[in-house]
């Protein structure tokens, strides 16, 4: 029983593992597509400026949001992956415990 239990939880962690790191890809093409970071962008009168490297790209309201979603889910996914990466850890940790 512990045994398929930590199979679970390795299976679950390798997972959130793969499609953490697909969705970090996929948001680092969409920055480099646009251009730049909603973060490093500014606002300026309701017109919406994505930045990249002090160089500033107008864009619509709607992919300026677009890009602040993508930025902020990516550092989420990016704590998803030490977390998942921790977890994947402990539970080779444990199965060593058991075999001995």
């Amino acid at each position: 029983m512990k045994e398929f239990f930590l199979n679970f939880v390795n299976l679950m962690a390798i997972s959130v593992l793969c499609i953490s790191f697909t969705l970090v890809s996929i948001s680092m093409l969409f920055t480099v597509y646009i251009g730049g970071t909603a973060r490093s962008g500014k606002v300026v009168n309701g017109e919406y400026f994505i930045g990249n490297h002090g160089d500033f790209t107008k864009v619509s309201e709607d992919l300026f949001n677009k890009a602040l979603l993508s930025e902020t889910v990516f550092f989420y996914l990016i704590f998803s992956i030490f977390i998942a990466g921790g977890i994947h850890k402990l539970v080779a940790f444990f199965r060593k415990k058991l075999k001995a």
